[in-house]
């Protein structure tokens, strides 16, 4: 049974917990400050690098970095979008970090030592093991499965423009390609109604120190953490260009095509293979591996790419290829 406080604070602990909340704002925030002073945006080195020109109009750098810098850079994950996984990792640390103070203030400032001797002498309770441990283990996860999308092609990092608090919120229940995401949701909302609970809780009773989780509220973030890791390693079959074999050759030389979900037939025209702006005259599939001549065209670099009829028209992440002289 979820049984929550009839008051929203205990006896004399609403100062404690409300010290211990100011210490963490002002702790993250000169924190942010510190980070992002010490974490220049690449748009505004590239910017300083570039040759100054009198005739141009000078564009303002893009923000999008500068909101990616500071304690925001926590919950970033490596294809450049806000992650689902980092940020219920950084929910749960905020929300132990402020109890965990407010006990110590307590015991300090206030005389008021039971909720923090209780926490000592009784050491973490499992639920805590698991509430930490789940989430670190989701986002470990999460960004293995991601980072082998992202070095193999399969998701392209992040090149929005988007800023701002509400685009950054968007992502956390979204999808690689930017679609509304049940499975995220659904582990957004577990976790906060769990961190909802644990905050009440604590407010009404800190002089007990952590409060008693429902087994319940654990087992559904538990089971939404794994039901996220499953979802995660489930979304790879995006359309992706990963390897061209050979690297170089003449025109007419005959190029193997590797990548993830490159659908279609090409007796069929549903799959192009263009070198450049040139489509390769004759495309075909040897034991299942995507083959493609070289155009006619003079020696150079070219970057090839893969055109999907089937997915309506998409065009794959591109390749490059050196036309070597005839």
């Amino acid at each position: 049974m979820l049984e929550l406080a009839a008051s929203p604070f205990n006896g004399d602990w609403p100062a404690p917990i409300a010290i211990s909340a100011v210490l963490l704002a002002a702790g993250s925030f000169a924190a942010d400050r510190l980070l992002k002073r010490h974490q220049p945006s690449k748009d505004l080195e590239a910017a300083g690098s570039a040759p100054a020109d009198s005739n141009s109009v000078q564009k303002p750098a893009s923000t999008e970095k500068s909101d990616r810098r500071g304690i925001a850079g926590l919950v970033v994950g490596v294809d450049g979008r806000t992650s689902t996984s980092k940020l219920q990792v950084l929910l749960w640390t905020y929300g132990f970090a402020w109890a965990i103070v407010a006990l110590l203030i307590g015991s300090i400032d206030a005389g008021l030592t039971d909720g923090w001797n209780k926490l000592v002498n009784g050491g973490l309770k499992e639920e805590y093991l698991l509430l930490l441990g789940l989430p670190t283990g989701a986002a470990v996860a999460a960004y293995k499965l991601t980072s082998d999308k992202v070095g193999s092609g399969t998701v392209q990092k992040d090149t929005t423009d988007a800023t701002g608090l509400g685009a950054r919120a968007a992502e956390v229940i979204s999808d690689d390609d930017g679609n509304t995401d049940l499975i995220d949701f659904q582990y957004l909302l577990f976790n906060l109604v769990a961190l909802a609970y644990f905050v009440v809780r604590f407010m009404g009773h800190a002089s007990e120190g952590l409060p008693d989780l429902p087994d319940i509220l654990v087992g559904l973030t538990g089971t939404a953490a794994l039901g996220y890791t499953l979802n995660k390693a489930a979304q790879g079959q995006v359309p992706a260009l990963n390897a061209l074999v050979p690297g170089a050759g003449k025109p007419s030389t005959k190029v193997k095509l590797y990548g993830n979900a490159l659908d279609g037939d090409p007796a069929k025209a549903e799959i192009t293979v263009m070198f450049g702006e040139k489509q390769s005259p004759h495309t075909s599939r040897d034991a299942g591996v995507l083959t493609a001549e070289v155009p006619d065209m003079p020696a150079g670099k070219v970057m090839v790419t893969v055109v999907l009829a089937l997915r309506n028209g998409l065009v794959t992440n591109p390749r490059e290829f050196v036309i070597e002289p005839p």
